[in-house]
């Protein structure tokens, strides 16, 4: 049980380091744009 609960926590660990670094790439590019814009 317990080994099954930390594979989901390392599961949703993952997503969350997917969904930070998507953010920052799409952070990234506003600034860009941004920039380009002025």
């Amino acid at each position: 049980m317990c080994k099954l609960f930390q594979e989901k926590k390392r599961n949703a660990q993952r997503v969350i380091d997917g969904f930070t670094d998507a953010k920052t790439k799409v952070d990234t590019f506003c600034n860009t744009l941004n920039m380009l814009a002025r």
